[in-house]
């Protein structure tokens, strides 16, 4: 318990590796189910391949910005207590570098599968990751960390 008897977390309305897993499921089901095609199939193979290569650097890019916080004495999930504020590795240039990484991999697989489902799904997963944890999160931070945690907010962007 942090002081004045709140939790030491951030209440976020839903865990975000839940979010990603119905989003999969949602946009693949989707697809398979009523394809809506951004272009016919086998039409674009360049389009296809930087889609492929944004969802494998999306996936470097998350462990590099995992890898980070861990390493920098803090924790990953949202329902544990955040140890310390890491501004270094990927957030110098994003607050949210995870977050960012999981919207970027859902416009990736839009392109690699040529389907409006995943831009809908990453349009409506930033929203919902804004609205349902980054805001909270900020809140949450702002209050253990003060003006350090501020002027971090001053200098770097929350999404890119």
């Amino acid at each position: 318990m942090a002081a004045g008897g709140e939790p030491d977390r951030a209440r976020t309305a839903f865990e975000p590796p839940l979010l990603v897993l119905v989003c999969l499921v949602l946009g693949f089901g989707l697809s398979w189910l009523l394809p809506l095609r951004i272009w016919p199939v086998g039409t674009n193979q360049p389009l296809v391949v930087a889609g492929v290569v944004v969802v494998v650097a999306s996936f470097a890019w998350l462990t590099w910005s995992a890898l980070t916080m861990v390493r920098g004495g803090s924790s990953l999930p949202v329902h544990h207590p955040t140890a310390k504020l890491v501004i270094r590795g990927p957030y110098r240039w994003s607050r949210n570098p995870i977050y960012t990484c999981m919207v970027l991999a859902f416009l990736g697989l839009a392109l690699a599968r040529a389907s409006w489902w995943f831009v809908g799904l990453a349009v409506a997963a930033a929203l919902l990751l804004r609205w349902g944890v980054i805001l909270r999160e900020e809140v949450y931070l702002e209050r253990k960390f003060g003006d350090e945690y501020r002027d971090y907010a001053k200098r770097v962007r929350r999404w890119l």
